[in-house]
């Protein structure tokens, strides 16, 4: 799911957009919307509908670990 959210939306994002003929303001700024970490909405959904709690959590914690690096390589791709 981290997969999914960090890197993959992220990049179709950036493909979709460049072969679509996109270019400099909304690119990046697409880009960089998608590449942002899980919100911790899922959180309180999950703890307050009791569904998999100990996933969600762990989810925003990957998430946000994870865009640590993927945030500087689409910065990078884009710019």
């Amino acid at each position: 799911m981290v997969l999914l959210k960090n890197i993959v939306q992220p990049a179709l994002v950036l493909v979709g957009l460049l072969s679509l003929g996109y270019g400099a303001p909304i690119v990046p700024e697409a880009v960089l919307t998608t590449a942002i970490p899980v919100m911790p909405i899922v959180i309180v959904l999950a703890v307050q509908y009791h569904v998999l709690e100990a996933r969600a959590s762990s989810a925003l914690f990957l998430s946000v670990i994870g865009s640590m690096f993927t945030m500087g390589v689409f910065i990078a791709l884009t710019h």
